[in-house]
């Protein structure tokens, strides 16, 4: 018989706007979201209805220059 047990993964922190503006970047909101559609910054996820965060592990490989976009597919496109 097993008895080693699993331990459940640490959930991952999640970040506000605000959060990320007073210790992140400390940018206008309006930078910070046009950063965000261009693919500058990560996008956040949705965590509940209208409510929306960023996980901070994004953030911070953001802030060390280590983040990719996860995925290209919703980049704008050269004319």
């Amino acid at each position: 018989m097993n008895t080693a047990t699993t331990l459940p993964a640490k959930p991952e922190t999640m970040l506000r706007e605000k959060q990320i503006l007073a210790a992140f970047a400390p940018v206008n909101r309006v930078t910070w979201w046009r950063w965000v559609k261009k693919g500058i910054a990560p996008k956040p996820v949705a965590i509940g209805p209208g409510v929306r965060a960023w996980r901070e592990s994004e953030i911070i490989a953001w802030q060390n220059g280590s983040w990719k976009p996860a995925s290209t597919d919703d980049q704008p496109k050269p004319a």
